[in-house]
């Protein structure tokens, strides 16, 4: 619990998107406990969920056929989201006289 709250999310939750369920006029600590248990409560329903889907993906992924062709799925899918899609128009040149900075010379 320590660890959720050092989270920059969590404290972002409790400071920016909590306070608009806090009803003005009653008391404000008993609402936030509340409201801070029920979202301990749902991580702690999400980070189940996920450990459930990953002891189901190990049975899944148990064979050596099945592990190749997810990680090359995994890899198309990661390689491709690096590729334009069609449609798109190319990257316009450099508004710099055309020198291009060295570290973007491998990309081009």
């Amino acid at each position: 619990m320590l660890t959720a709250a050092g989270n920059p999310k969590a404290i972002l939750i409790f400071t920016a998107f909590l306070p608009q369920f806090v009803q003005p006029g009653t008391p404000a600590a008993m609402q936030f406990a509340a409201l801070g248990a029920l979202f301990l409560l749902l991580e702690w329903v999400a980070i189940g969920r996920c450990a459930l889907l990953g002891l189901h993906a190990r049975r899944r992924l148990a064979s050596r056929r099945a592990r190749r062709l997810f990680n090359r799925a995994s890899g198309a899918l990661l390689g491709g989201g690096r590729r334009r899609p069609a449609g798109y128009p190319p990257l316009a040149e450099p508004r710099n006289g055309g020198i291009r900075p060295p570290h973007l010379d491998a990309v081009a």
